[in-house]
């Protein structure tokens, strides 16, 4: 395992929004940095961001389904890194990724019957990359 420690002090904050790569990219952000300099914000309550917010010094790197402002929370200066997608295929692998999922926070987005287009409606279906990187969630 590489750690970035003496690398680069400024925090890095890694942006998931569900459906666009997160899962993939979390698989090569935990072989590049130790456990101790990695913060995972998921599902990103309020006392997570609270407990990050109160540490003496910022991790290294924070990756979770946060929006973007995090840094204005933290007492350092911060970099971004984000994955986006083609607008329409992520939602309609949030879509599918929801239907498949036992969840109870997940089931009770979807009724046990509906479609794709019925989805089309949620507050998740509304563009959410646009939602996360102008801070207007459909979670809030």
């Amino acid at each position: 395992m590489t750690s970035q420690r003496g690398l680069d002090a400024t925090p890095l904050l890694i942006m998931h929004i569900p459906k666009t790569a997160g899962t993939s990219l979390l698989s090569i952000v935990q072989q590049q940095y130790a456990p101790e300099d990695l913060e995972m914000l998921y599902p990103c309550t309020d006392e997570q961001i609270d407990a990050l917010v109160a540490r003496p010094r910022p991790p290294r790197v924070a990756m979770g389904h946060f929006q973007f402002g995090l840094h204005e929370r933290l007492s350092s200066e911060c970099r971004y890194v984000t994955f986006l997608r083609d607008p329409v295929e992520q939602v309609v692998s949030h879509f599918n990724y929801l239907a498949a999922s036992t969840a109870p926070d997940h089931l009770s987005q979807l009724g046990p019957n509906d479609t794709l287009e019925d989805f089309i409606d949620h507050p998740w279906a509304m563009n959410l990359q646009t939602q996360f990187l102008c801070r207007r969630s459909p979670i809030e």
